[in-house]
């Protein structure tokens, strides 16, 4: 494990370690609308979970796999809605024990750039965490080692002044790559790669904002989740994206199908002639 990661890792442990007048400090909107006992950035979450569900949603995943999980509400959410089995993956050791005591999820903490070997799932979930990651094409590769059938990422849009700015910082968990929708066209040869667009910029500092508003009630938070959905497959302008990564199946033809054929099978003790 490299330096940046072992200081991210410490970093992530003491993060996901902390309470507030006794009560875990949930980096994942597990709470509800309880701003208090949760981190900013609510509506970007709730966003960002919705469009991944409506996404597993098309295949009903059997078993799901959240790599940089936190404390595992999106993989409690796969659980809940599709009856997948599940189990998440995280640098830090902390997320792994808050995922075990919050839903009853087995985890595995361990750095994404070295995976330890293990079954492939049916459907790989990563979310937001390899813009963190300093190699994420190896990252990415190991993902894909232990994907049965699809692989979905989560990533910011960001330009490389603000990129820049998050890594001259210092903080041990900033932005280390700026992202496009073209970033894994390099894997088109031999997967099939859907880009989705989500967090439209027209909503993103509205939604922001909200976390600031309190009691402000579920329906005006349902529709501007689904208004920011309809807003990015109208205007191409967003600061996130999903990519749906499938291995590229063979194509059946008809030649194929009719060719396929055995040779002739002779049953030793039959006196039946036809």
């Amino acid at each position: 494990m490299d330096k940046k990661t072992e200081e991210t890792r410490d970093w992530l442990d003491s993060r996901f370690r902390t309470v507030r007048d006794g009560i875990y400090m949930a980096h994942q909107p597990i709470y509800g609308f309880v701003a208090k006992y949760s981190e900013h950035g609510k509506f970007a979450k709730w966003v960002t979970t919705h469009s991944l569900l409506q996404e597993l949603s098309k295949w009903v995943p059997a078993a799901v796999l959240d790599v940089g999980s936190a404390e595992g509400w999106f993989a409690y959410l796969c659980r809940k809605f599709f009856g997948s089995k599940v189990k998440i993956a995280d640098l830090s050791v902390e997320a792994c024990i808050r995922a075990k005591e919050l839903f009853d999820i087995d985890g595995i903490a361990c750095d994404v750039q070295n995976l330890p070997p293990m079954e492939p799932w049916d459907t790989v979930v990563c979310s937001g965490m390899l813009e963190h990651v300093p190699d994420w094409k190896r990252s990415v590769n190991n993902l894909l080692d232990v994907t049965q059938r699809v692989l979905v990422l989560m990533l910011p849009l960001e330009g490389k002044r603000r990129v820049s700015k998050k890594i001259s910082s210092g903080e041990p968990h900033s932005h280390l790559h700026v992202f496009t929708t073209k970033s894994f066209d390099y894997l088109r040869k031999d997967h099939d790669v859907k880009v989705i667009r989500i967090h439209s910029m027209l909503l993103y500092y509205l939604g922001a904002a909200l976390d600031y508003v309190p009691f402000i009630g579920e329906w005006p938070m349902i529709f501007l989740t689904w208004l920011d959905q309809w807003l990015c497959e109208l205007i191409p302008w967003s600061r996130g994206v999903l990519f749906v990564i499938r291995p590229r199946s063979q194509k059946v033809t008809a030649r194929a199908v009719v060719q396929s054929k055995i040779g002739f099978h002779y049953l030793k003790d039959s006196s039946e002639k036809a």
